[in-house]
């Protein structure tokens, strides 16, 4: 049994010691793998400001279906702040799904990510809400 978990111990330790060496590696921007983000891709004004663009901007598709959910539309915003790769991960209704990638295009470059101070591109997952109530 103890040669089985000495074993063990010595392949963790192998495993883990290619797995920080890997991670010490350099990215084609000078960038260290496991560089934290500063700062993740925002709406430019914020939360309260992307609240508002929806609002003013998402429209009901189909008067007529009483259908209520989420969407969630996948993008890129690049380094220059450019919003590229929609797609719909988590779809309602086709017409639903339409609309919440019209209203995604329609928006102003965002704010991109940094790391060390420099945009760097990064995935945002954006959850557009159509529920029926009072306004």
């Amino acid at each position: 049994m103890k040669p089985l978990l000495l074993l063990f111990i010595v392949m963790l330790i192998n495993g883990l010691s290619g797995v920080f060496a890997q991670s010490k590696g350099r990215s084609k921007v000078g960038l260290s793998i496991v560089d934290p983000i500063q700062s993740m891709p925002h709406f430019p004004g914020g939360q309260d400001s992307l609240t508002s663009f929806l609002k003013k901007n998402l429209h009901w598709p189909e008067p007529e279906i009483d259908v209520q959910g989420k969407v969630i539309v996948s993008f890129v915003v690049t380094r220059s702040g450019k919003i590229t790769n929609l797609k719909v991960i988590k779809p309602l209704y086709k017409s639903f799904d339409a609309e919440a990638l019209r209203v995604v295009r329609l928006m102003p470059a965002w704010i991109p990510a940094k790391i060390k101070g420099k945009p760097i591109n990064r995935d945002y997952y954006l959850p557009i809400n159509f529920t029926l109530g009072s306004e």
